[in-house]
């Protein structure tokens, strides 16, 4: 079975960082292009797409090596090809996305940091962490590492959800030059301009299809963090179908008032399908049920790796006028990932060669 069209475009991404050396840049080509064509992530579906001599077992044993290795960890193998492609993202206003998912075949959570892109979000950062509430030595640590990564003049707005954007994030936050857009519970407690008497946010009345607003109040009962501007609307949330979550939903924000806060707030739902994308619609990343943290660390640094490369290259078909190879509804209905994954598999079985991606902008 010929692998070219998928090695020598994932190699013609990742040469040009000059990152791995040209050992290296092959193994993380051959694991990339298993990833690509298994479309799951445990080892014995990848290895039967491993571009090497050898029976199933030594194949998985060689997938085993390779996360063993040092240079797959992202602050080696995965940041340093980032930076450079990030440094000529056209956008001069960043939306920083931050959430956690949980992976039920490691039994452990990972917390990431991501950058919004076209209804979706590019990781940037990440960590693991074990299953519940994220501390906040932990967020501040993975907002610190994503600093290193952003060029400078860009506006960054940061965005998360409860357990992101507690008083403790959005000061740290505040001193960096960012501005946020962060959910609060109901149960936070504020206070309005010149009163000394707190409320929580939950005790404010809020009418249907209205949007309650107040301007310059300072959030945290013993905090008092400000000035902030806080929203209030009712928009209910399901777990499930049959049990809902929420009636109530309300943000803090340091922006402008604006009707546009909202519609800015949404973007945090990028991350959400990059999630989905890694697990139940995409790899299947808890079937692969690794127990070594640096082999998970490894996997999601090649997640991450090929996730970019597939996005890029489902932007570069839009911007070319060829999605309509795969996607051909008037409006489109598949993410830039597996617009790019689709035409991939494609061309693979056609036998033709797949872009430079390195060379094309955002």
């Amino acid at each position: 079975m010929h692998y070219d069209v998928i090695e020598k475009g994932m190699q013609g991404f990742l040469k040009p960082a000059g990152v791995f050396t040209p050992s290296q840049l092959k193994r993380v080509v051959q694991a990339s292009s298993a990833l690509v064509l298994a479309g799951k992530c445990p080892l014995r579906e990848l290895a039967r797409f491993i571009h090497r001599r050898g029976k199933q077992p030594a194949r998985i044993q060689w997938l085993r090596r390779q996360l063993d290795a040092a240079f797959l960890q992202p602050e080696y193998g995965y940041e340093p090809v980032l930076r450079p492609l990030l440094a000529v993202f056209p956008e001069q206003e960043w939306h920083i996305l931050m959430d956690r998912t949980h992976i039920e075949g490691w039994k452990q959570d990972v917390v990431t940091v991501a950058l919004s892109y076209r209804k979706r979000a590019l990781p940037l950062v990440w960590g693991r962490i074990s299953p519940g509430r994220a501390s906040t030595d932990c967020i501040v640590q993975l907002l610190e590492r994503s600093l290193g990564l952003i060029p400078p003049g860009v506006r960054v707005i940061f965005q998360g959800d409860c357990e992101f954007a507690h008083v403790a994030i959005l000061r740290w936050v505040r001193e960096q030059g960012w501005d946020f857009i962060g959910a609060q519970t109901g149960q936070t407690h504020f206070y309005h301009p010149g009163e000394e008497t707190s409320q929580a946010l939950s005790d404010l009345e809020v009418k249907a299809g209205r949007t309650r607003h107040i301007a310059h109040a300072l959030l945290g009962q013993s905090h008092r963090f400000g000035d902030v501007d806080l929203y209030g609307f009712r928009q209910p949330h399901h777990r499930v179908p049959s049990q809902r979550s929420r009636e109530m939903q309300y943000l803090a924000t340091s922006l402008p008032p604006s009707r546009l806060v909202r519609m800015l707030g949404k973007r945090r739902w990028g991350i959400e399908c990059l999630f989905q994308d890694w697990k139940s619609g995409g790899w299947d990343i808890e079937a692969s049920c690794l127990e070594q943290p640096q082999r998970m660390d490894s996997l999601l640094t090649l997640l991450a790796l090929v996730y970019l490369w597939l996005t890029l290259l489902g932007r570069w078909l839009c911007k070319s006028g060829q999605r309509h190879l795969i996607d051909n509804q008037p409006k489109r209905h598949l993410s830039l990932f597996h617009i790019g994954w689709d035409w991939l598999i494609y061309q693979w079985r056609d036998g033709h060669d797949s872009p430079p991606l390195s060379i094309l902008p955002f």
